[in-house]
């Protein structure tokens, strides 16, 4: 049965993180099954400009996005959607602050990835803190049809956390698929263009430049690195509230011929880099899943993460990649260059984690 799909979030590409792939993605994928999608964002990103996506971007100041992402949704007649998805933390803020007891709530399906706790947590923050908004995202769990956690590891966090119950078989665990079509390994002259001889070794990040993403803690490593093999270079995607210092850093130690600064880049370049990198790297603290180790080795790169987190569901140890237990652990994978002769079965990664599998789960579902 074709339905009609409201899909609300606050972050959307090419601005945000995760969450607003995940959007962009659900909204794509669920149009091509024939759904008439509607989704309502800030105005971030690029207007959809394919199937059946009806979608409103919100205009006017930053600081007050939440009333004009709330007027976009009020102008809609909210009667006619068989399923309203709020996909991040701050589209359950909208709902949950002007239509938490609308008759509508009953067709509401929450995504959870990772920045809820601070919702439900003793010691919230930001406007959760200011706007007393705890109580409310609580009764909205409670009321919605369905919940979406991102990752196993995020499912089981989450209702360790939370300081009241949630029947576990209500949260579903959808991964964020990867499209293979955007995903895949290519034949590039990048390699040329950016002035890398076969000789070196490339290792790639793809991050917000913030010092929890561990960075920071990477760059010291890979300067100790380079004391021991001057092969290696390592190419930085991203930008973020840090980028300055981290530039800085990079200057400081006499890097910048082995750093490469790219900054943001479109999601759909993100293979040139993947494809011609020996190894993915990255040491954050905390992540819900792992979406860009897992876009790396449907490239062909291996990938390198902490052994916590979501990480562990998006990563194969010593198959597709390493999971890494401590910093001597990582210098080690590292300059032995064991990844070197890894061969990733990208058609194992497709059957599991390919977004039309995950959409499928969604929309039984909603």
């Amino acid at each position: 049965m074709h339905k009609k799909i409201l899909i609300i979030s606050q972050e959307f590409p090419p601005f945000g993180g995760g969450a607003g792939v995940v959007a962009q993605q659900n909204a794509i994928e669920l149009a091509k099954l024939d759904h008439q999608v509607t989704l309502v964002t800030r105005n971030w990103g690029p207007k959809l400009e394919q199937l059946n996506i009806n979608h409103l971007q919100c205009t006017g100041p930053k600081k007050l996005w939440f009333l004009f992402l709330y007027w976009e949704i009020k102008k809609l007649y909210l009667e006619d959607f068989d399923s309203i998805i709020l996909n991040d933390i701050g589209a359950s803020f909208i709902w949950g602050t002007f239509f938490l007891n609308s008759q509508f709530s009953k067709n509401i399906t929450v995504y959870l990835h990772g920045y809820e706790h601070d919702a439900i947590s003793n010691k919230p923050k930001g406007f959760i803190k200011h706007t007393k908004f705890a109580v409310r995202y609580k009764q909205l769990l409670l009321k919605s049809k369905n919940i979406i956690s991102v990752s196993q590891y995020l499912k089981n966090s989450f209702l360790e956390g939370i300081p009241f119950k949630i029947d576990r078989e209500r949260i579903n665990v959808i991964y964020a698929g990867i499209d293979p079509e955007v995903f895949h390994p290519v034949n590039t002259d990048l390699k040329q263009q950016l002035s890398i001889t076969d000789d070196k070794t490339i290792l790639i990040s793809v991050s917000r430049i913030v010092k929890e993403k561990g960075l920071f803690k990477m760059l010291d490593m890979f300067r100790k690195l380079l004391q021991i093999d001057s092969s290696f270079v390592w190419i930085v995607i991203g930008t973020g509230k840090d980028i300055s210092e981290f530039k800085e850093q990079v200057s400081r130690n006499h890097l910048k011929d082995n750093v490469l600064i790219i900054g943001k880049i479109e999601r759909e370049h993100l293979k040139d880099y993947y494809s011609i990198a020996d190894l993915f790297w990255l040491l954050s603290e905390k992540e819900s899943f792992g979406l860009t180790y897992l876009e790396a080795q449907m490239c062909g790169c291996p990938a390198l993460g902490p052994n916590k987190f979501g990480i562990k569901e998006s990563i194969q140890n010593n198959i597709s990649g390493y999971l890494v237990d401590d910093d001597t652990n990582t210098k080690k994978i590292l300059s032995a260059k064991t990844y070197l002769k890894l061969n990733i079965n990208i058609d194992s990664l497709k059957h599991k984690y390919e977004i039309k599998n995950q959409i499928k789960i969604l929309k039984e579902i909603i």
